[in-house]
């Protein structure tokens, strides 16, 4: 192996001064090529990506490079991520080493240590060469070995495109390793955040989950694709009751809780992605651990059945009249992009919908394709708007309720939730999945849209926003993820708002979607710091997904902190925090109190929560609402705005307990008639009087 010292100006990364503990080489070849990539010339580059287990100072970088029968010269290259596991051609970590490879093949090994460069875990790195003339030098193939988690790649000056070099089983291995010293380790045993996956008997799969108490035994059951039901057995395990259920061999790829005919125990609806082919299903639940399939009753016969592909769902009482209706978005047919409208269905009172969509105004926009649906009062006027995450570059809906049963508009563009309009021309973004959250404390909703974002079309493409509300008069967004923190990843999905470690903010976790990158768990700093930044927790927390989708949090095992579903069960253990679970309960309002607004004071701060079903891309957190904190040992007081019901208030609360709230404003008593003649007289509008909704409006506690 030839040896090169090098003395060369750097660019550091982010990780500080490193306290030596353990040498290690970070390789992913057997010891042995196969073979090289051929006709490659002058200006191509041959590039391989490499990551760390824990913090690490880069020491050596050590290369295999076949000069041929003449040698040659080339350039060696360290380069820094760009995001999504991709490099950045304008981001070398170091001087660009001018190297004559000898001819035949050998080992170059170059000591960077002198550059003190720190490499942050489950971060990568790229190393590479740039052709300095056509042929070899080439680095050699390692192609016995096949790694999905790995990516080698090369560079084609003459079509000005990066290629993949591997199978659809994963990336062959270039003959680049790099010498590290691992140092700051933290066993995996002492992370916050330990894999229960296994020891639950929960599977691995990256289905959307939805959490909710389906059989009012008080801990939180867990559904998968809307087809696979897990019991929690309040003893840290889950049973497959599937079957028994009577879920077996439905075609859901995504399902959402709320109670239907509240009637106090949950029912499902749920999504099917394969148009035509499969209709979405509404499921009762019977009370004694068993499901009804009432679709077609439901629905009004098989001409009615929604038969799109709905890869986004949302569920929520849009004119409060005390009974939960569904948005159901449409997602592509046959072709990329070829999407319809999306469908809305009014809850007539008596397990039967009808189809409301072109008279509420959902046709009176243009049809995108929708990935993600969540029901929202963003404007805090006491009624619920909805927000869609729609993909393939369109624009994002915004639809506001006009509040008196009238259509629907799409304020999008106006708020700027549409997505960048900068660009010309506008192409927005591809957002999965999208979540709401009051994220700097200031009394309203802000959003963090989840886009996938590929770098070649990152010119007009939209990165990840993290929008923020300007609050009352306008309720207007602005996007500062590139000012709080939030790194650009080519492939963010499912997008969660919880408080993880009880500090009293909203933290952040991101999947992302595909063999080879990993989701993110951000802490919001604002407590601490007071101002709102988001600082990347991956290592420290114990997080590990690979190719996440779906994503949404409960707390499964009873002890006040929020657990996660995401390609597995993981145990939240953090040791920060008080807090309080609040449990709402409708009466006049739906009796799982979706779209039910939380304003709880402690210490001097005010923070908010809204009952949702339906979050990120048809995920479903727990209907318990969740408060962190921090070390406030009572809670001021704690006020519910259930929609169409009551406003209840109730004061000096004790901490570190779960709460029950009732609405107690009783149904009227002609709700049954009037939600019989639903299917004849289709006219929108809320029922009850109109005190009710009055006091709704101004006790929703912004």
């Amino acid at each position: 192996m030839r040896l090169f010292t090098l003395a060369i100006g750097v660019i550091f990364l982010l990780l500080g001064a490193s306290a030596s503990a353990d040498e290690v080489t970070i390789q992913y070849d057997d010891g042995t090529a196969e073979g090289q990539l051929q006709g490659l010339v002058t200006g191509d580059i041959e590039a391989f990506r490499l990551s760390t287990d824990h913090p690490a100072t880069l020491l050596r970088l050590q290369l295999q490079l076949d000069g041929g029968d003449l040698g040659g010269d080339t350039e060696v290259h360290l380069w820094s991520e760009y995001g999504g596991n991709n490099l950045d051609l304008d981001g070398d970590l170091i001087t660009p080493i001018a190297l004559s490879v000898a001819p035949g093949v050998d080992w170059y090994e170059f000591d960077v240590s002198a550059a003190a460069i720190e490499i942050e875990p489950w971060w990568n790195f790229h190393v590479g060469i740039v052709h300095l003339q056509d042929g070899e030098p080439l680095v050699p193939l390692d192609t016995d070995t096949i790694t999905p988690e790995i990516r080698t790649e090369y560079y084609s000056v003459a079509d000005d495109t990066w290629y993949y070099a591997g199978t659809d089983a994963g990336s062959y291995a270039y003959m680049i390793r790099a010498v590290v010293d691992y140092h700051d380790q933290i066993d995996p045993a002492d992370k916050p955040f330990q894999d229960d996956t296994d020891a639950a008997g929960l599977p691995r799969t990256n289905a959307r989950p939805a959490w909710a108490d389906y059989d009012n035994d008080g801990d939180p059951d867990l559904l998968l694709a809307g087809s696979l039901l897990y019991r929690n057995n309040g003893d840290g395990t889950f049973t497959d009751v599937t079957e028994a259920a009577g879920l077996a061999g439905l075609p859901g790829s995504g399902g959402l809780w709320a109670d239907f005919d509240n009637d106090g125990n949950l029912d499902i609806y749920v999504a099917t992605s394969a148009y035509e082919v499969y209709y979405n299903h509404i499921l009762r639940n019977n009370g004694d651990g068993t499901f009804a399939d009432i679709t077609l009753t439901a629905f009004g016969g098989e001409e009615l059945l929604n038969y799109e592909s709905t890869e986004g769902l949302g569920l929520g009482d849009y004119d409060r009249d005390g009974y939960v209706d569904v948005y159901a978005g449409a997602y592509e047919r046959e072709s990329l992009g070829a999407c319809p409208f999306d469908k809305f269905f009014r809850n007539n009172g008596d397990l039967t919908f009808v189809d409301r969509t072109a008279d509420l105004g959902f046709k009176d926009d243009m049809f995108q394709c929708a990935r993600g649906v969540q029901w929202i009062d963003f404007d805090n006027d006491g009624d619920a708007d909805i927000h869609v995450s729609n993909y393939r570059l369109d624009p994002n809906f915004l639809w506001v309720n006009p509040g008196d049963g009238g259509k629907f508009v799409n304020e999008a563009e106006e708020r700027g939730l549409a997505g960048d309009t900068t660009g010309d021309p506008v192409y927005y973004g591809h957002t999965i999945g999208s979540a709401w959250g009051d994220l700097d404390l200031d009394g309203d909703f802000d959003v963090v849209d989840a886009n996938l974002a590929h770098p070649r079309f990152i010119d007009f493409s939209d990165k990840t926003q993290v929008l923020l509300s300007n609050g009352a008069p306008d309720f207007g967004f602005a996007d500062v993820r590139g000012d709080v923190g939030v790194r650009y990843i080519e492939t963010h999905s499912n997008p969660n708002l919880i408080d993880v470690d009880n500090d009293g903010d909203l933290d952040l976790y991101i999947t992302d979607v595909y063999v080879g990158y990993k989701s993110q768990l951000y802490l919001n700093r604002l407590v601490e710091e007071g101002s709102l930044r988001f600082e990347l927790y991956n290592y420290q927390g114990g997080i590990l997904v690979d190719n996440g989708w779906g994503s949404a949090w409960a707390d499964y095992d009873g002890d006040g902190d929020l657990d996660l579903y995401s390609y597995g069960l993981w145990r939240n253990d953090f040791p920060a925090g008080n807090w309080l679970k609040v449990k709402a309960v409708g009466q006049k309002a739906n009796r799982a109190a979706i779209g039910a607004r939380l304003t709880l004071e402690a210490n001097g701060k005010t923070y908010l929560r809204e009952i949702q079903a339906g979050s990120g891309t048809t995920t479903q957190d727990d209907l318990i609402a969740h408060f962190g904190l921090n070390e406030a040992t009572v809670v001021d007081r704690l006020t519910v705005a259930f929609p169409g019901g009551s406003t209840e208030v109730l004061e000096d609360i004790p901490v570190n307990q779960t709460i029950t709230v009732t609405d107690t404003a009783a149904p009227d008593a002609d709700d049954d008639d009037d939600n019989d003649s639903h299917d004849d007289d289709q006219s929108p509008g809320p029922s009850g009087d109109d005190d009710d909704n009055d006091d709704d409006d101004s006790g929703c506690g912004c």
